[in-house]
């Protein structure tokens, strides 16, 4: 009785064992990742104010632009959920700075998730997104780790563009020291 059983059982072991390489021996089904589109529409851009490099075009960005111009760049990942609402945030800041000091900064935003991007191929170790960056007028940039909103961000491009402030009275002191010691940098 234990003979068959055996038997039984061994022939099933062999066609599990062959069903698991004829398995291996197929290639993988692999999906390509379809190329990104424009992260802003036209509308959202508001025209020009924002440039969008969504395949990742770092190179030309950081060589021909940044040391020459003061900038703000969001690097982010199209799928992300706070990349898609920092768009509006985005937009809101460059709108400002459009309609107070025009030509003042450049914004651009940055796919850096894309995998064949030039921006993920400079950036291997990001962890998260988005990531806004200011660059007054160098290749070294400034990290802004506030919150996702339009008025603390114009207030930090505001300083990083003019990081000194003259002081002539004491109130002028006081006010200061009330609108800065609190900050956490």
């Amino acid at each position: 009785m234990s003979r068959p059983v055996n038997a039984f059982c061994f022939v099933i072991l062999k066609i599990l064992i062959l069903s698991f390489l004829i398995r291996l021996s197929r290639p993988l089904k692999t999906k390509t990742i379809p190329s990104p589109g424009p992260f802003f529409s036209a509308d959202e851009r508001g025209g020009d104010l924002i440039q969008d490099f969504y395949h990742g075009e770092y190179v030309d960005l950081a060589q021909r632009q940044i040391p020459y111009h003061p900038a703000f760049i969001l690097y982010y990942a199209h799928w992300d959920a706070e990349s898609v609402e920092s768009k509006r945030e985005l937009l809101a800041v460059a709108k400002y700075f459009h309609a107070s000091k025009p030509g003042l900064v450049k914004f651009s935003a940055v796919n850096c998730w894309w995998p064949d991007g030039q921006c993920r191929q400079n950036y291997k170790s990001l962890s998260h997104y988005p990531i806004f960056v200011a660059y007054p007028g160098s290749t070294h940039g400034v990290i802004y780790n506030g919150p996702i909103r339009a008025e603390p961000m114009i207030r930090f491009l505001e300083s990083v563009l003019k990081p000194f402030t003259r002081i002539d009275t004491d109130e002028e002191l006081w006010r200061f020291r009330a609108e800065h010691d609190v900050r956490v940098c």
